[in-house]
C-alpha cells in the first residue's frame, strides 16, 4: 500500500504546515498582514491558480492543493480552533459589562448591514432564502485582520477600538447561528417547513448547550484541575484536544454546527 494512501493528506498536511512555518516568519518581517498573506497563497496554489497548470508541468502538484476537497478537513479544523479561542476569550461577565456595546452596537450594525445587502440582492433576482445568507455574511468583518489592525496602530484602547471590539464580538457570537442558520435553509426545501426546522434546531441547540454545560461543570473542570494540581502538561494538552473536538463532533451528532460546539 502507498504510504500516502495509509495516510491521507499527508501532502497537504505537510505543505500547509510548511507554508505556515516559513510564511509566518517571512511575513512578520515584511510586515504583511498573516490574513491577507495566507489568502494570498491559497490564491496562487489553489485549483485556479498553479495548480491549474499541474497537467501540463506535473511536478506543480506537489507544491499545490488542486482539488478543494483536499484542504477542506484542514479548514472545518481551522474553524473548530478558531471558535474555542474566541470562546476562551469570552466570558458572562464580559459580555455583561459590555452588552450596550456589544449587543446594542454590534447588533445595529450587523442588521443594517445584512438589510441593505440583503435588499440589494432581492433588486438583482435572487430568491429570499440566498438573499438572507448573503446579507447576513457579507455583514460580518475579519476578526483577525481588524483586530491586528488596532493593535498596530495603538487604537485598542481607545472608543474608537472600544466600539469595534464590540462590533466584532457580536460578530463572532452571531457566527454560530449563522451556520445553523445556512444548514437550514438548506433543509427547508426537502425535510419540512423552515418555521418546523428553526424550532427544531433551536430545541436541539438548547439541550446540547445545557448538556454540554453540565458535563463541563462536573465532569470536564475537575479532570482540568486535577491534571493542573498534578502538573501533567502532556495530559492537560490531549484532555484540551479531547475537549475541543469531542464537544464539536457531540453538536455534529445532534445535528447542528460543529462550530456550536468548538
Amino acid at each position: 500500500m502507498d504510504s500516502h494512501d495509509s495516510f491521507p493528506f499527508l501532502k497537504e498536511i505537510i505543505l500547509f504546515l510548511a507554508l505556515s512555518g516559513v510564511l509566518m516568519p517571512l511575513l512578520s518581517r515584511l510586515k504583511i498582514n498573516p490574513v491577507l498573506g495566507f489568502l494570498s497563497v491559497g490564491v496562487l496554489l489553489g485549483p485556479y491558480g498553479l495548480a491549474s497548470l499541474a497537467k501540463a508541468w506535473p511536478p506543480l502538484s506537489w507544491f499545490t492543493f488542486a482539488r478543494p476537497d483536499q484542504v477542506e478537513f484542514l479548514a472545518e479544523l481551522g474553524v473548530i480552533f478558531l471558535m474555542f479561542m474566541i470562546g476562551l476569550e469570552m466570558s458572562v461577565e464580559r459580555l455583561w459589562s459590555m452588552r450596550r456595546l456589544v449587543f446594542g452596537l454590534g447588533g445595529l450594525q450587523v442588521a443594517l448591514s445584512a438589510a441593505a445587502v440583503g435588499g440589494l440582492a432581492l433588486w438583482f433576482g435572487n430568491d429570499i432564502e440566498a438573499a438572507v445568507i448573503l446579507g447576513v455574511v457579507l455583514a460580518f468583518s475579519s476578526t483577525a485582520i481588524v483586530m491586528q489592525l488596532l493593535i498596530q496602530r495603538h487604537e485598542l484602547g481607545t472608543p474608537l477600538g472600544q466600539a469595534s471590539f464590540a462590533i466584532l464580538l457580536f460578530q463572532d457570537l452571531a457566527v454560530v447561528p449563522l451556520l445553523v442558520l445556512i444548514s437550514i435553509l438548506g433543509a427547508a426545501s426537502g425535510e419540512g417547513s423552515f418555521a418546523s426546522l428553526l424550532g427544531l434546531a433551536m430545541l436541539k441547540g438548547v439541550l446540547t448547550v445545557v448538556g454540554i454545560y453540565l458535563v463541563g461543570r462536573r465532569v470536564v473542570r475537575p479532570l482540568f484541575h486535577q491534571i493542573a494540581v498534578d502538573k501533567q502538561p502532556d495530559t492537560f494538552t490531549a484532555l484540551t484536544l479531547l475537549t475541543t473536538l469531542g464537544v464539536a463532533a457531540l453538536t455534529w451528532v445532534a445535528g447542528l454546527s460543529m462550530a456550536l460546539g468548538a
